[in-house]
């Protein structure tokens, strides 16, 4: 499997909340996998968005899922919450199933609501997704690849794609979200 940031930036909306730009590809993905795309927390300064954030401002979500012909797996995008070491509730937000197809999502998007929409994942309250409660796979003392090949520890409101159920075959990802912090 490959990992590597093509394009993570800041963008700056003059007189509402910053903007910021996270791009993660990842390619022939053959196992389970947890893959961090936004560390709230963000202990070392590696996301656009300032460290003390308590939220995460979820505006736009681009994906492209493009799993070879016996792929057989789900891939989820969600967010974490109530982390310590023994695992974390993951809050689904979305889940696509696979199942030996080799049909594409290609450059699809997610929406809150419309234009101007956004979700905000905050620590605490609870979504109207699914959610895995107590998770083993998101624990705080389990690091998670994130968009720059690095490790990343689980914590609450970081933002996850997850590879699970996979029985056979490989998918390649691209992962483009748009989001503000506060």
């Amino acid at each position: 499997m490959g990992l590597g940031i093509e394009d993570t930036q800041r963008r700056v909306v003059p007189g509402i909340m910053d903007d910021y730009i996270v791009h993660l590809h990842a390619h022939n993905v053959n196992t389970n996998r947890q893959l961090m795309l936004i560390d709230l927390s963000n202990p070392d300064g590696k996301w656009p968005h300032p460290s003390n954030s308590g939220r995460l401002h979820l505006k736009s979500v681009k994906v492209n899922l493009n799993p070879d012909n016996v792929f057989d797996g789900d891939v989820y995008i969600g967010f974490l919450d109530d982390v310590d070491d023994s695992g974390g509730d993951f809050h689904a937000i979305h889940t696509w199933h696979f199942q030996k197809t080799g049909i594409q999502v290609p450059d699809g998007e997610l929406g809150f609501g419309g234009p101007g929409s956004e979700l905000v994942c905050v620590p605490g309250r609870k979504l109207f997704t699914e959610v895995y409660e107590a998770d083993a796979r998101f624990q705080n003392d389990v690091d998670i690849v994130g968009p720059d090949g690095g490790n990343y520890r689980c914590g609450d409101g970081d933002i996850v794609a997850s590879i699970t159920d996979r029985t056979t075959g490989a998918i390649d990802m691209t992962f483009m979200l748009i989001y503000g912090a506060s």
